[in-house]
């Protein structure tokens, strides 16, 4: 009877359409060797369109996965649409078996374009830094296995909020960073069976307020992903995934005035698949908006997808327990 593998998909903080830069955050992906630290290297991206939108590419409206692009809100009658590229360093060491600390450093790369008009914003996004606690990590009969952690962290205002396009400054929707800090709060379970594995992620994120007297609306996110692990031998492991992602955001406040049309509620889905060798595993997710009422927002998610390469190294000692695992 084989050990049960219960694989952490960790913090899912992707939010808003139009909120991109702020909230689509940091979803993780099923990690192999759970318990142990990492480094890695993921790049997010996600596309969005208006209500005019006339291109036939709703996937990727600017012809490739690879351009730098990004847009904005919708203007009636005109076409336009939104893609948000972040590249990311994430790291976690365990500083405690039980306690785990997050890092999550992004590089933005936003375009906007509406009709005829283009604005592009660049540069470092706000530092993430969590930390988990492993209430419990048990068997709870036979080959059942299940592990609880929660966690807090903050979003620093480390990126810039202060781009120009067209001669004037960008919306926050659209900066690489909002100038703001905020808290976060979450929670994920996990139940194994053999080879089976499900995850449950709730988050929450109280958001403060810029220089410029803006803030985004606090917001709230859950996702749930199934997955099967399947040992292929010679040290490799491909692990397929399903995955349903809900955000909610009421959107963007300026001198604690809502604004219009700025907020996001959504539900999406989709399925990836990780193939792991070793102390190295690659990960790629995709998911389109199942849900998403046309009423909050003008701009609504047509796809997202991530992928990400990650090196795990385990450890024997730790600063706050010197025992090993």
């Amino acid at each position: 009877m084989k050990k049960v593998i219960l694989l952490i998909v960790a913090f899912v903080f992707a939010k808003s359409a139009v909120m991109a830069c702020d909230v689509c955050g940091a979803y993780m992906g099923i990690m192999p060797n759970e318990k142990n630290n990492f480094i890695s290297v993921y790049n997010r991206y996600r596309a969005f369109k208006g209500d005019y939108f006339t291109g036939s590419n709703k996937l990727f409206p600017d012809g490739s996965y690879f351009k730098t692009e990004h847009a904005g809100h919708n203007t009636a009658g005109i076409s336009m649409y939104e893609v948000f590229r972040v590249t990311e360093l994430r790291a976690r060491y365990f500083v405690h078996p039980r306690v785990e600390l997050n890092m999550i450093l992004p590089y933005a790369t936003n375009k906007e374009v509406v009709g005829s008009s283009t604005t592009i914003a660049d540069g470092l996004g706000d530092l993430i830094l969590t930390a988990g606690f492993h209430l419990f990590d048990d068997k709870i009969s036979g080959d059942w296995r299940h592990r609880f952690i929660v966690g807090a962290g903050v979003k620093l205002a480390t990126g810039n909020d202060r781009d120009n396009g067209n001669g004037q400054r960008i919306t926050i929707l659209n900066q690489p960073g909002t100038g703001a800090n905020d808290a976060i709060v979450m929670a994920t379970y996990l139940m194994g069976f053999n080879h089976w594995g499900l995850m449950l992620n709730g988050m929450g994120k109280l958001n403060g307020t810029n220089a410029f007297n803006e803030r985004i609306g606090n917001s709230i996110a859950a996702a749930s992903c199934l997955f099967y692990k399947i040992d292929v031998g010679c040290g490799f492991q491909v692990i397929p995934s399903l995955a349903l992602n809900y955000e909610n955001t009421k959107g963007e406040y300026l001198k604690d005035v809502l604004q219009n049309r700025t907020g996001m509620q959504a539900l999406l889905g989709g399925g990836g698949i990780q193939v792991a060798y070793r102390k190295f595993s690659f990960d790629i997710m995709a998911q389109v908006s199942l849900d998403e009422p046309p009423s909050k927002n003008s701009m609504f998610t047509t796809f997202r997808m991530v992928t990400g390469l990650t090196y795990s190294f385990s450890q024997g000692k730790y600063i706050f327990h010197r025992n090993d695992r």
